[in-house]
């Protein structure tokens, strides 16, 4: 199944192909603006973890939207986009980490999950984090 795409990519700039699409949301979430340095977070191991829930899923998505692209010559001009976009967020989620080992090890494992249940489906192999 690798190389054949479950959900299909559309290279119309009014498309609504899913790297197109995550590269949005994610751009929202974490643009130019670099939002998870200002975020505040409760002293809460459950909070702390859906954080870095939310961070190994936003990398995922965006570490899958660019292997999308890069394997699919019809959407080359979304690479560089999302390349940029996926490049800024890994820096955004090593500076959240830190040197925090747990925390490494818990986004590893949230990370590992994510590639075992959506790359097949996608037709991907995302690589995986730092």
């Amino acid at each position: 199944m690798r190389g054949q795409f479950c959900a299909p990519i559309d290279n119309t700039k009014d498309g609504y192909d899913w790297p197109r699409l995550i590269g949005r949301l994610l751009k929202q979430h974490f643009g130019t603006s670099r939002a998870l340095q200002q975020l505040q977070v409760e002293q809460d191991e459950t909070e702390q973890k859906r954080v870095m829930e939310y961070l190994a899923l936003a990398d995922w998505a965006a570490r899958a939207a660019v292997q999308a692209v890069k394997a699919n010559p019809k959407a080359l001009e979304l690479r560089g986009p999302l390349e940029g976009l996926a490049k800024a967020l890994q820096s955004q989620v090593s500076m959240i980490l830190g040197d925090v080992a747990e925390d490494k090890h818990y986004f590893a494992q949230l990370y590992t999950k994510l590639d075992e249940r959506f790359s097949i489906r996608l037709g991907l192999q995302v690589p995986k984090a730092n």
